[in-house]
């Protein structure tokens, strides 16, 4: 997935713009961060509270969900990437990218 940069006051609303995204997503190699794609996300209580019976779309895209307990220690919630700067061969709405490393990441959450 790449180093993913959040902006807590985009996730922490309840709006879901194309423009906003809530994380830039990044590869760290050679020493250098470069753009990969962007994610979007909304916790789900948020989004049900207005839309009981729907899941999230955006550009025509069901968004993924993710329930809680998870990995991320968060509360349930929906998100979709979109690998913009970066081929995947999953596809452009897939949540991984097999062309991704993170090798190069020793900041935290890295893996030891």
């Amino acid at each position: 997935m790449g180093v993913h940069y959040v902006n807590g006051d985009y996730v922490n609303d309840d709006v879901l713009d194309p423009q906003k995204p809530e994380a830039l997503m990044y590869e760290l190699k050679d020493g250098k961060l470069r753009l990969l794609g962007v994610e979007y996300i909304i916790f789900a209580e948020k989004w049900h509270a207005k839309n009981p019976k729907a899941a999230p779309t955006l550009g025509g895209q069901v968004m993924h969900y993710t329930g809680s307990p998870n990995r991320y220690g968060i509360p349930a919630f929906y998100a979709l990437h979109v690998w913009a700067w970066r081929t995947n061969p999953g596809g452009v709405f897939a949540d991984w990218n097999s062309k991704v490393s993170c090798d190069d990441f020793t900041g935290i959450g890295a893996k030891s």
